[in-house]
């Protein structure tokens, strides 16, 4: 069966907080951000019953709710949704063993919140199972496996499972 990860519900991203331009702006990412949290509670327990194809479609919808500017938006909270809804994406993708595809959408979810610890995490798994299957030609991918395991070590130095994906880098490299 699939083994079953937490999924990003809780604010595990930067704090930092920016108001919309406009009260009309602020109001529409609101709403946007209300509705697009209830369908990604939707994908969660999809996600839950291990229904990862329909999860994953959730996330989407979700995203599309959101709408790509969001990503882009003064509002940190809409940029925090996007992060969390990329990475609950990858762990999705990661689970159905598809490594290079949960490597883009952590990248996406990164761009958007560079201080979201999963993203970090789950694109450092991804980037290890990538070098781990390329053989001896994986060395680039290990180093970027470690990279990635370093920075969640600076924003969690307690993650025991960010000090153990460094040590498994490492010994790739």
């Amino acid at each position: 069966g699939a083994k079953v990860v937490e999924i990003s519900d809780q604010p595990e991203c930067s704090n930092e907080t920016k108001e919309a331009a406009s009260p009309a702006e602020a109001a529409e990412t609101s709403t946007r951000l209300e509705e697009a949290i209830k369908v990604k509670q939707v994908g969660n327990e999809s996600f839950t019953r291990g229904n990862l194809d329909e999860a994953l479609e959730k996330y989407a919808s979700a995203l599309a709710i959101l709408g790509e500017g969001m990503r882009r938006s003064g509002a940190q909270a809409a940029r925090q949704e996007y992060a969390k809804l990329r990475s609950n994406r990858s762990e999705c993708l990661l689970q159905q063993r598809k490594f290079i595809e949960a490597v883009g959408e952590c990248t996406a979810a990164l761009e958007a919140d560079s201080e979201c610890g999963k993203a970090w995490f789950r694109r450092a798994k991804a980037r290890l199972e990538l070098s781990q299957r390329a053989g001896a030609h994986s060395i680039g991918a290990a180093q970027d496996a470690r990279a990635d395991a370093v920075r969640l070590l600076e924003l969690d130095p307690d993650s025991e499972a960010g000090r153990r994906l460094v040590r498994e880098a490492r010994a790739e490299c």
